[in-house]
């Protein structure tokens, strides 16, 4: 028996995210690859305030057991604080999914960590009937991305699971996996072919290597901290991770010369890119972890884009395939492009910014990707 984390995802902070969460109860679904005895939840306010959290549970099937922490059934999670729930006793099998509640007792929730997540009108239905409320909760009146709501609070969930071959893989990215349009298919096809595997989404929009958010005056934490920072807690905060996937480095190029970025921040050079990775890969390895390096994606004719910018992500992938710096490597790049034209995305790829790619981009990115890759 070895506990290992079923599910995970980043958290980031921004005043644009901000929901008046007090007297509320937020209701999420989560599915999990595989099973075990008990399971427990990584409580997170990463870039938020305290979090004030009046009663909390958790559902499977019709069995339902009370969140604690320390023994507490109400308790306060501090600014900037990550710590484990006590155990709780709720048998989970293969694929179930698994119902959380948490009720604030007052307080501001100002995490952007996105799952699907409803919230209640005033009250605390922590157990019984959910009732689902159609108020703006958005401190800004407005929405920033049609995309959920931010799920608070939880940052993982870890099983309590009998399998020997059980183990996790972190998807270290930024806006591409965090949108989830290759990840999502790929997670697809590892649950068909390696159904003791969980796929950790620890990716941020916006997210670099070596930076934090640039222009913090405008964004504040939305981008998070660089992923040389972030790395101790979005990938070593996980139990049971064998394996990285690497995926950031775009914004480290497109971001300078941007709103992203305060005007004076220069572009990074190849050198202190790669120096990055391999501090990345370093601290990867240093902890059991093999470390998968994947090319950063075409940003040919999207806004600030520069031939300084395209010479350096040529330079830098070509360190990528053929350095030997990481354990595995995948050409992400190769799926979204054409030998014609392999700056940039293809026209039935491009979502229409010239960076994010659509859905059928993650599609190819799926067919291509070796699922084997994840086990070693």
């Amino acid at each position: 028996m070895k506990w290992v984390t079923a599910y995970g995802a980043s958290q980031c902070g921004n005043r644009m995210y901000r929901l008046n969460v007090a007297g509320r109860t937020f209701r999420t679904l989560v599915k999990l690859p595989f099973g075990g005895e008990k399971i427990r939840l990584i409580l997170s306010s990463t870039y938020g305030g305290k979090l004030f959290v009046g009663a909390m549970s958790v559902k499977c099937g019709e069995t339902i057991c009370p969140v604690t922490l320390r023994g507490e059934a109400s308790f306060v999670i501090g600014k900037n604080e990550r710590v484990l729930s006590d155990e709780i006793a709720l048998r989970v099998s293969d694929g179930d999914e698994i119902e959380i509640r948490t009720y604030f007792s007052k307080g501001v929730c100002m995490t952007g960590l996105w799952q699907t997540t409803t919230y209640s009108t005033i009250g605390n239905f922590t157990r019984g009937e959910f009732q689902a409320s159609e108020e703006n909760l958005w401190r800004s009146k407005k929405r920033p991305l049609d995309i959920g709501i931010p799920f608070p609070l939880v940052s993982g969930i870890d099983v309590y699971t009998p399998y020997e071959d059980a183990e996790a893989v972190a998807i270290f990215g930024a806006s591409n996996e965090f949108i989830g349009r290759w990840v999502e298919p790929v997670r697809q096809m590892a649950a068909e072919k390696e159904p003791h595997l969980s796929l950790l989404n620890v990716s941020i929009s916006g997210n670099r290597l070596l930076k934090d958010t640039g222009n913090k005056l405008l964004l504040g934490d939305l981008f998070g901290d660089g992923g040389l920072k972030r790395f101790s807690w979005d990938v070593l905060g996980y139990a049971g991770v064998k394996t990285m996937i690497v995926c950031v480095g775009a914004n480290d190029i497109h971001q300078p010369g941007t709103f992203a970025c305060y005007r004076w921040e220069k572009l990074p050079n190849a050198e202190a890119m790669k120096q990055g990775m391999l501090t990345l890969i370093g601290k990867a390895h240093q902890a059991g972890i093999r470390v998968i390096g994947t090319t950063i994606t075409p940003l040919k004719n999207s806004v600030g884009c520069t031939k300084e910018k395209l010479a350096l992500r040529r330079e830098v992938n070509e360190w990528i395939m053929t350095s030997g710096a990481f354990d595995d490597v995948f050409d992400l790049a190769d799926a979204l492009t054409t030998k014609e034209e392999p700056e940039a995305l293809t026209e039935a790829f491009n979502s229409g910014d010239f960076l994010h790619f659509t859905a059928a981009g993650g599609l190819s990115i799926a067919e291509k990707f070796p699922v084997e890759l994840l086990r070693g």
